[in-house]
């Protein structure tokens, strides 16, 4: 038995297009708020109008058939009137991703569109490009947009911590991938950045290396903040410690902002100390594929001098077989995001979850 709520009282007429609008927004709210989740199912319409100020029962009729035309319920012949399974109304989701042109996004979105696709959702893909400010546009319209739901991969650098509270606020489905708002529940999916820095931190110890520097140009972002806690624990609990001047983090202003520069401008710096370190662990394989190519150029042999690995196997970023890195499984992110937002639909009161995926260092010659 549903608990009861406050009736909807109306002083309109008894019939009527504004108030058969009325009741098909109490039906909607019942529907939210969790009153009624997927297969449950309604009262007769007689009872709904009754509840509903004892209105007119076919205003209720037509209100149900609008809902139904809608998917959001469907009817049952000689049974009465059901949520609908998916608790979808339009059967079609958002994937607001950082940009189309990066492996990471095209992987995630590749993986989120396979569950859609098997179970007849369309996607709506609103591409960011690398900008956080459009993103911020994109998160603003998402209220205003004919979807169920998003998927939402952010953008580096970017702060929506306050587009997302907006967005849980007023009622939207959403999962967000790959980072997380601290202290805000909502439904995400991200990889185990942690563990997988801690275990590339200590495969580089087992091979010898004593003075490992780190080098990232996202402070701030969860995603980094993960593998950088992971380095420096990795170190600490092989008694080693975590000096200073070996950790490299770029300030970078936007997602946009040329890195290459600041990048070369880290490790000359490594290379200068009275010390030079003998292994290196990058925030991703983007900075270590320009880590390599600038010691190179400098004459410093990789991996004799100095090892480096980085974070993520993209495969358009690195060559398959030199650079170390750590394998992020950008796919079944994916998934797992689709399947998180599909249960979301179905039952916004639920808990929100968090679901870590595990990782694998993958050794090869760079270090």
């Amino acid at each position: 038995m549903k608990p009861p709520v406050s009736s909807y009282a109306v002083s309109t007429p008894a019939s009527g297009p504004g108030l058969r609008r009325q009741i098909e927004a109490t039906l909607r709210d019942w529907l939210m708020t969790g009153r009624y989740g997927a297969g449950d199912q309604l009262p007769p319409a007689r009872e709904i109008a009754r509840e509903c100020g004892d209105v007119n029962e076919q205003t209720v009729r037509r209100a149900l058939k609008n809902l139904m035309n809608e998917g959001l319920l469907r009817g049952a012949q000689g049974k009465g009137v059901f949520v609908s399974s998916t608790g979808a109304r339009y059967k079609r989701v958002a994937l607001v991703l950082p940009n189309l042109e990066d492996e990471t996004t095209q992987l995630i979105a590749r993986g989120a569109r396979r569950v859609f696709d098997t179970q007849g959702f369309q996607t709506l893909i609103l591409d960011a490009q690398r900008d956080s400010d459009q993103e911020r546009v994109h998160l603003a319209t998402l209220p205003d947009l004919p979807v169920d739901g998003t998927i939402i991969f952010p953008v580096a650098y970017g702060d929506i911590a306050e587009c997302i509270l907006r967005l849980k606020l007023d009622g939207m489905s959403l999962v967000l991938v790959d980072k997380y708002c601290p202290g805000i529940k909502v439904d995400c999916v991200v990889a185990d950045d942690y563990q997988g820095a801690y275990a590339l931190t200590t495969a580089l110890i087992a091979k010898g290396r004593r003075r490992i520097a780190w080098l990232d140009g996202e402070a701030g972002s969860t995603t980094v903040e993960n593998r950088f806690d992971g380095y420096r624990w990795a170190l600490g609990d092989q008694c080693l410690p975590v000096e200073r001047a070996l950790v490299r983090r770029m300030k970078l202003p936007s997602p946009t902002s040329p890195y290459v520069m600041a990048l070369e401008g880290e490790i000359k710096a490594l290379l200068e100390l009275a010390k030079a370190p003998d292994g290196l662990v990058c925030a991703n394989d983007l900075l270590a594929v320009a880590a390599v190519d600038f010691l190179r150029a400098r004459g410093v042999r990789v991996p004799e001098d100095i090892g480096v690995a980085g974070f993520g196997d993209l495969r358009m970023a690195v060559d398959p077989d030199f650079i170390t890195t750590v394998h992020t499984p950008l796919e079944l992110m994916g998934e797992r995001a689709a399947q998180l937002l599909l249960k979301r639909i179905q039952s916004k009161k639920a808990e929100a979850e968090t679901i870590v995926l595990p990782v694998q260092v993958i050794l090869r010659r760079s270090t």
